[in-house]
């Protein structure tokens, strides 16, 4: 049996598609590929050699008539993906979905459960409902520590769209001497058409590979509103100000509940108690609990 890491081709994500139609590109939430490196990365961790391990699409796992496999369910996942199919082994750690996508599919959790969960929120939901959860974090937790690192360090600051613009006001309480060392990275990838190939896949997984190589050698403090940078630069033990517009409810509760017992999430009214000059901190106990919990759930 393989063991499968979640990869993203977009193919139900309609709002995508028609911003493509209307302007010509769309941009895709690098990110989503942080989740499939440390995936594949944890499975190698595990003893299992590349040629065990394979890339599970989310966004046509209904429709999944490939080998036997044992998933790895960390994602956010959409109505589409249901029903999961029987060629699906789930191994239920780092899942989340919107309130509405949990209850219909209430029985199915059931039947695997414990649930372990990306967030807080998603963990409470479920046990609101009857099925019995835990918070696991991300797997991107998992990444290990970096070993070292490059001569000149600098800044990065890791921005996105939405809900993961830079809060307006950030760069004006910023040090002055931060910000003129930083670095500024878009985590977003322009796409021109939707469902994404297996091959671009692929190539998006390669280039946010590099990125992170980038952040491990290069950064010593990364500013971001993003979870799926701030949770693997903690991960390799790089210092994180993690800073959203708003706390973060309106997409499916708070899919920062975790991290916020690792990290502060700053919002504009706490700029002015951002500590400018913070510590690496600790998620040891995090990821060897999330991998303890995926080991735990292998097929035997």
């Amino acid at each position: 049996m393989k063991l499968g890491a979640i990869s993203f081709s977009y193919a139900a994500f309609h709002a995508f598609r028609d911003a493509i139609a209307r302007s010509g590109h769309s941009s895709i939430n690098l990110g989503d590929f942080a989740q499939t490196i440390a995936a594949h990365r944890l499975f190698t961790r595990l003893g299992y050699s590349d040629s065990a391990i394979t890339r599970v699409d989310r966004d046509t796992l209904a429709d999944y008539k490939g080998e036997q496999v044992a998933l790895l369910m960390n994602a956010v996942f959409r109505p589409e993906c249901f029903p999961i199919p029987e060629a699906i082994i789930p191994i239920f750690m780092g899942f989340t979905a919107r309130p509405e996508t949990i209850a219909s599919q209430i029985d199915y959790l059931k039947s695997h459960q414990p649930i372990g969960c990306r967030d807080s929120a998603t963990a409470e939901r479920l046990r609101s409902l009857g099925v019995e959860a835990f918070a696991s974090g991300c797997v991107t937790l998992t990444l290990p520590p970096r070993r070292g690192h490059g001569p000149k360090l600098h800044p990065f600051i890791v921005y996105g769209t939405g809900a993961g613009e830079l809060p307006t006001g950030l760069l004006s309480r910023m040090p002055v001497g931060i910000l003129d060392a930083a670095e500024f990275v878009f985590h977003r990838f322009a796409v021109f058409g939707l469902p994404l190939l297996a091959e671009s896949q692929y190539h998006l997984e390669r280039y946010e590979e590099n990125l992170i190589h980038r952040l491990s050698y290069e950064a010593n403090l990364v500013i971001t509103p993003l979870h799926h940078v701030a949770a693997p630069c903690m991960a390799m033990g790089i210092p994180v100000i993690l800073c959203r517009r708003a706390h973060d409810e309106s997409f499916h509760h708070d899919r920062f509940s975790f991290l916020r017992q690792i990290v502060s999430v700053h919002t504009p009214e706490t700029f002015d108690q951002i500590d400018w000059s913070p510590q690496p901190v600790s998620v040891t106990q995090h990821a060897d609990a999330f991998i303890e919990g995926v080991r735990e759930r292998l097929p035997t």
